[in-house]
């Protein structure tokens, strides 16, 4: 009896020492429970939100300046280069330029297509510039007659010839856009592969015929369009009745400048037979660059001195004329020209 009563005591106090741990434990969590849960009812220590994807602000666009250095601006292919420049682009010519983080530096790029960078100090404000791209912007793609520059000369933005943005050298290329008297619209190469709009003084472009009487009254000029560049320029002055031989070889000095040897050659040769004693010259270069070397000889015969000379330049092939005609007196009377070293030209 003694040892069944010991039994179920065991059993009893092993069955009130699981419960009193199992009643400890369930406790225990409890208590770590609250202590690390979170209350609904509470603030959140630690607030997650959704935040929307945000793009990073785009670059400001390229700011449209011309360069204002007297010397044109250096395009170099990375800041403060000592070595040569990507190009050089002349003195009031349009570009876009980019804001960098290179202090005192910008990102370039021409209408021509070259990019670099280039110096701040180089380019002028918008401001300053908004005159000349805006005329830029006005002719568009527009194209005119090529002549070379028969003085060298100054470019201006706007018709008043107020504000100068460049200019051009003697001999140099240039595009007659709109003609307006006393002051033509121009376009000229911006040493990148474009081009830069301005106004020049006619005078420095090509040579002006005398102005006519007063006593001749002008011809009407229809009212100008507003859409003109040229529309505030000054008046015209009426110039007087040219030759009409001068006239030719004028459109003959065109044609060749712009390349254009057939139609020089033909105007050229209308020049001479309306009895214009420079045309002669032309007449020969033309039939050079044409290929035609016997007209070119042919007309060479006649060309002493300075003539001959611009004539041998522009046709190497040409060295010595052949001898003049004996039916031709007046080529016959005149000595043979020297030969480029200067001797005597050898006799048959």
């Amino acid at each position: 009896m003694q040892f069944g009563y010991l039994r179920v005591r065991d059993a009893v106090l092993a069955l009130a020492l699981a419960l009193a741990t199992c009643v400890a434990g369930a406790s225990y969590r409890g208590a770590l429970a609250q202590r690390f849960a979170i209350s609904s009812a509470g603030p959140s220590p630690v607030t997650v939100t959704k935040q929307a994807a945000t793009r990073a602000p785009a670059p400001p666009p390229p700011a449209r300046v011309i360069t204002k250095l007297p010397g044109g601006a250096a395009v170099l292919d990375r800041p403060a280069n000592s070595g040569q420049p990507v190009a050089r682009i002349r003195s009031g010519a349009i570009v876009e330029v980019s804001a960098t983080d290179t202090a005192g530096w910008l990102r370039t790029r021409s209408p021509g297509g070259v990019e670099g960078w280039v110096s701040e100090a180089s380019v002028a404000s918008e401001t300053e510039s908004s005159a000349a791209v805006a005329l830029f912007d006005s002719v568009g793609s527009a194209t005119g007659n090529k002549v070379h520059a028969a003085h060298a000369g100054a470019l201006y933005s706007n018709p008043n010839l107020s504000e100068r943005t460049g200019g051009f050298m003697r001999g140099e290329s240039v595009e007659i856009l709109r003609n307006g008297g006393r002051i033509l619209l121009v376009a000229v190469a911006d040493g990148a592969g474009g081009r830069l709009v301005a106004y020049a003084r006619t005078a420095e472009i090509r040579a002006i015929a005398a102005p006519a009487p007063a006593s001749v009254p002008a011809s009407p000029r229809p009212a100008p369009d507003p859409s003109d560049p040229l529309t505030g320029a000054a008046e015209p002055t009426a110039p007087a009745a040219a030759k009409p031989g001068e006239i030719a070889l004028r459109e003959a000095q065109d044609q060749y400048a712009s390349g254009n040897f057939k139609d020089a050659l033909a105007r050229a040769e209308e020049a001479a037979a309306l009895g214009s004693s420079d045309a002669s010259v032309l007449v020969a270069m033309s039939a050079c660059k044409l290929g035609d070397l016997a007209n070119a000889l042919r007309h060479a015969r006649r060309l002493r001195g300075a003539q001959l000379a611009q004539f041998r330049a522009a046709c190497p092939g040409a060295e010595r004329p052949p001898p003049a005609e004996r039916g031709n007196d007046a080529a016959a009377q005149s000595p043979a020209p020297a030969s480029p070293s200067g001797e005597s030209p050898e006799k048959p």
